[in-house]
């Protein structure tokens, strides 16, 4: 037995370390995996896992929005094209001499920078300028032209000339900044493209001033362009610098970056964006600086950028966040020229139809001239998201240490703590996450530790169901018929509570055996014997259950039950005397329904015993089991209950029984005898020593017995109901 019980126990042993090792096992293929994919790019994995980070991103940026609007400050302002001014003016696009006109009355205001979010790549031509061009042809082709009324059509001409009109109104305001196109082809790493033909010596002016290698470490993918298209030659000499517009959603169609350099030809181009913030910021072209995969450097301010070039778009807000004037309103001077003064100032169409819309993680209607306006306020006032390769390592060391927790501490405690923990990680680096990017624009991976988390607990907690449902499963298999649903229930919860391998506890353990069943059944058809005999064990089990015992067996017409394991009841002596009494209550009840029948009643006698006892599951393992007790107390109490038929009693308790309820007796036995003894006195005193009470039950000091395997006599006592005791 001892063999065995040490044998179960390290079967247990077994168990547990094996679920450790498989938890351990699976907590570190899914940690490892994310700091594989965090560390390398897979390409088949990168795009779609790097598209569900920069969804996390979004939400930090809604997150923000929602709970910390940002403020762009005034010192960048748009002039909309919008609604307004189309029905005022007349509708887009508008003649260049409106742009002119708009030009000068903005310059009197003296801004930093005056730019455009529009392409004037060809030259505007109108009716009324091809007539007085081809008028003055005619008359200068003449003998002898009039020189007045050349000068005249000359003047004329001019006015006509909306681009000359335009070209002047910016080469006069000395700060406007334009856009220009590069024309970069579909699928630009993988094709080959021909080299692009000689630039035009104003756009080499509009150029990056230093561009350079930091390392070799470093990695720079730039993106070529095979083309561009900018203003008319006289406008694009004109401006103070041109930028590019290339822009490229990420897959999902949301706008993320600003593409800070494009390479064309030699030469590396700024964007417009970038263009605008170093000429507000009135640095000249050799303070633009790119470092290749590294940054880009605008009089001393470091813009970090990924491989590409690009830069994180740190979104303000959404449309409408930046102060915004009507162009028809400027046109028409109901604005100061004060209001313009030392202001960036973006000029764009936000009219319906007039101009392009973004995506952005806050927006779908998203002008392009505030999404420039956005860059601009990010570079001018340094409010930058990093997120640098060097960044992986922190992302491997956070899902590391992870990882490694959960490992650690999941195996260990229940399934609401083990919630609890994975929960409070998650919520917790949520919350750190989002504080990193508001307060110190770091754009940390949220994506790889979240799934780290969510898969390791989600793993771990399925092994652990599974290991769970299996013991659940082979305690209800071994349980179900000994003890009540409760009791199963509460094993099912803690399976270390039911220790099958066999341990000596202290118990309590019941015998009930029907009085001359053999005699019974020899007077009745086997019919009638199974459905008496039925009718009373079920009766009886339902008493038993009710009182948590542990239905040993049946065994023929008799009955052994046991109390205190496999769950602990220190009261098990107390439960098994409450139960006997029950059983006899009920096996009255049971005589008068059978005497009302008209049916032969059955009688049954009760003994118990208590004491050390060997209790766990025994038998023929794989074949026959079964979970019972064994010892010299177990025959014990089969003795005394064959003692009932010798001394007429219903209930037999031995006195190791009666003291393990000794506390509960005593209690109530002096209130019960003081209260008698203000009524009847010395004669009750007398009966004190015979008789002692426990509720609705009296306990009869019977005698000393000698039983057989024991040297000293065994005493005996007899359990009385009070409702016996009257009659």
């Amino acid at each position: 037995m001892r063999w065995r019980a040490a044998e179960k126990k390290r079967e247990g042993r077994k168990e547990k370390k094996k679920l450790k090792f498989q938890a351990l096992v699976i907590s570190s293929l899914i940690t490892l995996f994310f700091v594989f994919v965090a560390l390398i790019d897979i390409p088949f994995l990168k795009d779609t896992l790097d598209l569900l980070e920069m969804k996390t991103l979004d939400f930090r940026f809604r997150f923000r929005e929602a709970h910390h609007p940002g403020k762009p400050g005034t010192d960048i302002a748009l002039v909309a094209i919008d609604e307004k001014s189309i029905k005022e003016i007349g509708r887009w696009p508008w003649s260049r001499a409106e742009m002119a006109k708009l030009v000068r009355i903005l310059a009197e205001g003296k801004p930093r920078v005056i730019s455009f979010d529009i392409l004037f790549s060809e030259p505007e031509a109108s009716d009324s300028l091809r007539l007085l061009q081809t008028l003055k042809q005619d008359y200068q082709e003449r003998p002898s032209p009039d020189a007045r009324f050349l000068k005249t059509l000359e003047t004329k001409e001019r006015e006509a000339n909306a681009d000359a009109q335009f070209v002047e109104a910016v080469r006069k305001a000395g700060n406007v900044v334009l856009p220009m196109a590069l024309m970069v082809p579909a699928y630009y790493q993988s094709v080959r493209q021909q080299a692009p033909p000689e630039p035009p010596a104003f756009l080499i002016s509009s150029s990056f001033g230093l561009v350079k290698q930091v390392s070799t470490a470093k990695v720079f993918l730039p993106i070529e362009a095979q083309g561009v298209i900018f203003p008319i030659p006289l406008l694009a000499e004109s401006t103070k610098a041109l930028g590019h517009a290339y822009y490229q959603p990420d897959r999902d169609g949301v706008l993320r970056w600003e593409y800070l350099a494009l390479k064309y030809g030699d030469d590396y181009y700024p964007s417009l964006g970038l263009q605008i913030a170093r000429t507000a910021l009135g640095v000249p072209r050799e303070g633009m600086k790119l470092w290749l995969g590294d940054a880009v450097e605008v009089g001393g301010i470091k813009i970090p950028t990924d491989e590409r070039g690009r830069m994180p778009i740190n979104y303000v807000g959404r449309e409408g966040t930046f102060p915004t004037f009507s162009a028809t309103d400027i046109l028409h001077r109901r604005v100061p020229a004060k209001e313009f003064q030392d202001r960036i100032i973006l000029i764009g169409t936000t009219g319906l139809g007039t101009y392009d819309i973004k995506v952005t993680p806050l927006s779908a209607n998203m002008p392009g001239v505030e999404k420039n306006a956005t860059v601009v306020e990010n570079i001018i006032h340094q409010r930058f998201l990093h997120r640098t390769e060097g960044m992986k390592l922190l992302d491997g060391l956070v899902i590391l240490v992870f990882g490694v927790s959960l490992m650690l501490i999941l195996p260990r405690v229940s399934a609401l703590r083990g919630v609890a923990v994975a929960v409070a990680m998650l919520i917790g680096y949520m919350l750190l996450v989002q504080y990193l990017f508001e307060m110190k624009g770091l754009w940390i991976t949220l994506l790889y530790p979240a799934a780290t988390i969510a898969f390791s607990y989600t793993s771990l907690t399925v092994l652990r169901f599974m290991t769970e449902e299996r013991q659940a499963q082979e305690v209800r298999r071994m349980f179900s018929s000994y003890v009540t649903p409760k009791m199963v229930a509460e094993l099912v919860k803690d399976p270390d509570k039911a220790k099958l391998g066999g341990e000596r506890k202290e118990l309590t353990v019941l015998f009930s055996d029907v009085r001359g069943f053999t005699t019974f059944s020899e007077n009745h058809q086997p019919e009638e014997v199974v459905a008496i005999l039925n009718e009373y064990m079920n009766a009886m089990t339902e008493v038993i259950f009710h009182w948590d015992g542990t239905l040993d067996k049946f065994v023929g017409d008799a009955i052994m039950v046991f109390w205190g394991a496999p769950l602990d009841q220190p009261n098990h002596a107390e439960l098994a005397i409450r139960c006997a009494l029950h059983m006899q209550k009920r096996l009255g009840e049971l005589q008068e329904k059978w005497r009302a029948d008209g049916k032969e009643t059955l009688d049954a006698g009760i003994g118990m015993n208590s004491g050390e006892m060997v209790v766990g599951n025994m038998g023929a393992e794989g074949k026959k089991m079964d979970y019972t007790v064994i010892g010299d107390n177990v025959n014990l109490a089969a003795r005394v209950e064959s003692l009932t038929r010798q001394y007429n009693a219903r209930i037999l308790i031995t006195e190791s029984t009666y003291h393990g309820a000794k506390d509960l007796i005593e209690v109530r036995e002096i209130f019960a005898n003081e209260k008698r003894s203000r009524a009847t006195g010395i004669k009750h005193k007398e009966r004190r020593r015979k008789r002692m009470k426990i509720g609705h039950a009296l306990f009869k000091d019977l005698d000393a017995v000698k039983v057989k395997g024991k040297v000293k006599p065994v005493r005996i006592f007899e359990v009385v109901g009070i409702e016996e005791e009257r009659k």
